[in-house]
């Protein structure tokens, strides 16, 4: 007689708002470590002790950052072993080139202080090219890495953004403008998906229909 859904939502929403608390002192660690080749370069896997009381409410008892993963079990092995495999497919490591990249930096640089050396913007966009017209402006960004992350999640779950979650964007400590913009837009495409699902029901309940007065005529 458990509802096994309603328990995981409650769960969900209890390490939601615990990562909010947390978002400015990570989101400030991330800037620190910056980005390498465009990409995040780092990543944290948190492990969550949640305790479930005799009337289903989950209490978080810590957080631990890079939990163990040594195995002392054969189940041990089995559910460290999925569970790295997802994780290391869902960051979608790269290789990155340091020396490469070192290179370019400095060929961006030597090129922007000629620019400047002209009385030119260090920063110079080639003519015609916009982020909006090329399909790259932040939200698109954002869109486009959310579902490349879904595809590959694995056994993982996103907890936000998400269709919804509109009630946990007055948490964060800062407004962020973006995850506004994600929430609605995953709104938007689940009612799109459920007005599409209502129109199928409908072709199909009127295809019936229409079937079973032909063979009535008949």
């Amino acid at each position: 007689g458990v509802d096994v859904a309603a328990l995981w939502r409650r769960v969900d929403d209890l390490l939601l708002r615990t990562l909010i608390a947390a978002e400015p002192s990570v989101a400030a660690a991330g800037r620190q470590v910056g980005t390498a080749g465009g990409r995040a370069s780092c990543f944290e896997l948190l492990g969550f002790d949640v305790l479930i009381d005799e009337c289903l409410k989950p209490w978080l008892l810590e957080v631990n950052l890079s939990p163990s993963l040594g195995a002392d079990t054969p189940l041990d092995l089995k559910v460290k072993s999925c569970l790295l495999a997802d994780l290391l497919t869902l960051v979608a490591l790269a290789p990155h080139d340091r020396a490469a990249a070192r290179a370019k930096e400095r060929t961006l640089r030597a090129a922007a202080i000629e620019r400047l050396s002209r009385g030119e913007p260090t920063h110079r966009r080639p003519k015609g090219a916009s982020d909006a017209g090329r399909g790259r402006t932040p939200l698109r960004r954002a869109l486009r890495t959310l579902d490349a992350e879904a595809r590959r999640a694995g056994g993982f779950r996103r907890l936000f953004p998400l269709a919804g979650g509109g009630e946990y964007l007055l948490l964060f400590a800062q407004h962020r403008p973006l995850n506004a913009a994600l929430v609605r837009e995953l709104d938007a495409r689940c009612a799109r998906a459920a007005q599409a699902e209502d129109e199928a029901e409908e072709e199909a309940a009127d295809a019936e229909d229409a079937a079973g007065g032909a063979q009535g005529r008949g």
